[in-house]
């Protein structure tokens, strides 16, 4: 995996969780109990860029997987939205992260670099 493509599935998993988070956000202290509460909750800013930023991930993702085979990608952008899921997780929810977590971080950045350089395209 090139450069590039390493970059735009970083931008892939960036915008997917921060979008899910932004959902996330919307869901806040809301009721659905019925079609109007959904409807306030559809247009409501952040669903709708979280929304917007998971589309825009979808698309990354469909030009990274014309150029390289979902062996290889697959396993890297997991890989790194549980990293950056934590990471979010840590800085803004203020979540906190064990030495169990740590590790498992350190083991999945050895697995992404395994696969991103030593996998055949």
């Amino acid at each position: 995996m090139n450069f590039l493509l390493f970059s735009l599935t970083f931008l892939q998993v960036l915008t997917n969780i921060v979008g899910s988070a932004l959902v996330k956000i919307s869901l806040y202290n809301k009721k659905l109990s019925n079609l109007s509460d959904f409807i306030k909750i559809i247009v409501d800013f952040y669903f709708l860029t979280g929304l917007l930023l998971i589309v825009v991930g979808f698309v990354f993702t469909a030009y990274i997987l014309h150029k390289i085979n979902l062996s290889v990608y697959q396993p890297i952008s997991s890989g790194l939205s549980f990293i950056v899921t934590i990471l979010i997780s840590y800085f803004f929810l203020k979540e906190a992260i064990s030495w169990n977590i740590i590790v498992g971080i350190f083991l999945i950045f050895t697995g992404i670099f395994f696969i991103s350089f030593f996998k055949s395209n």
